[in-house]
């Protein structure tokens, strides 16, 4: 939170983290773990290392298949919410 935020954006950003939070309760453990450290600022080669990956085509893919999923829940979240 910073100084200059008002009341509204504030609402807004613990929205959307609530809204991520959820996204990611539906993942599967091994997508939510990539995407977490992603989060968290660990760059692909430190997650590789960290959660014994052998190559970073695998990475690459686990990551691309992580959003891809996070995504899906997101907006069928958005659609949930409209119905």
């Amino acid at each position: 939170i910073e100084a200059q935020d008002t009341p509204e954006t504030i609402l807004i950003r613990k929205e959307n983290i609530e809204r991520l939070r959820r996204g990611l309760s539906k993942l599967s453990q091994n997508y939510r773990e990539l995407l977490v450290l992603e989060i968290k600022g660990l760059d692909r080669e430190e997650i590789r290392k960290m959660l014994g990956i052998e190559n970073m085509g695998a990475v690459r893919t686990r990551m691309h298949r992580a959003r891809r999923n996070l995504k899906k829940a997101l907006e069928e979240r958005v659609t949930e919410t409209f119905i």
